[in-house]
């Protein structure tokens, strides 16, 4: 019974050793394979330390003192404090567009111009009878006042200048010029011209649209702002 035992012993021992050389054997194939990869990452006349190099690029500027600026992105509408639609204060053609839009204007400068003649036309027209009622009015109290040696009273004067017809006709004179000055667009402000409605050669109506003319001058914009960028917009900014 005692032999058994022994025999049982022995044969638990070699196992147990046959088990721990094959760990064993493990563990070195391990540590081979694990020093081979090592080896090919290590440098060199290292033996088990992995080093690894990463070049980045790296730049310097000189330091300096300024202001640190911020920024804020919106989109907006430029707008003019003075932005004036030009429109035709009596009829007639164009003759000349001398503008275009974006071109900038100076107070007073020519525009567009339409064609004289019908206005030089009615001035005359308008003077040729203003002269005929004038010589009228002189023939219907000359003779009086070469009987009596005295001239008309105001109220005579009056009476005789609509019998006559002078005062009509100096009314519709007067009237002629001005329309006649009125031919010539000239821009009211220093500025921009930002649209043109007419062309060269197009028949114009009393009141209708010309161009617009905007005041450079006085600007501002309308855009939307994030509340917590409301901080960093200023007067100047």
């Amino acid at each position: 019974m005692r032999s058994h035992a022994v025999r049982l012993s022995s044969v638990v021992l070699l196992t147990l050793l046959g088990a721990c050389s094959k760990v064993d054997a493990n563990a070195r194939d391990s540590t081979a394979a694990s020093s081979a990869t090592a080896g090919t990452l290590a440098a060199p006349g290292a033996d088990t330390a992995v080093k690894t190099q990463l070049a980045l690029p790296v730049t310097a500027d000189a330091a300096r003192d300024g202001d640190l600026i911020l920024r804020v992105n919106t989109t907006g509408q430029l707008r003019s404090d003075a932005s004036v639609k030009l429109r035709a204060e009596v009829a007639g053609t164009v003759a000349q567009l001398l503008v275009k839009p974006g071109d900038r204007i100076a107070k007073g400068q020519l525009l567009l111009r339409l064609d004289p003649y019908p206005f030089d036309l009615a001035v005359r027209e308008a003077q040729a009878a203003a002269d005929e009622a004038e010589q009228k009015f002189f023939e219907s109290f000359l003779p009086d006042s070469i009987i009596t040696g005295r001239g008309p009273t105001a109220a005579q004067r009056k009476s005789l200048m609509n019998k006559s017809g002078l005062a009509g006709a100096q009314l519709r004179l007067e009237r002629a010029r001005f329309e006649q000055t009125r031919a010539a667009i000239t821009s009211p402000v220093d500025g921009m011209v930002d649209a043109v409605d007419v062309a060269t050669g197009e028949r114009l109506g009393s009141g209708q649209q010309l161009m617009t003319v905007v005041d450079t001058r006085h600007l501002r914009i309308e855009a939307q702002v994030l509340e917590h960028d409301l901080a960093l917009i200023r007067v100047g900014g």
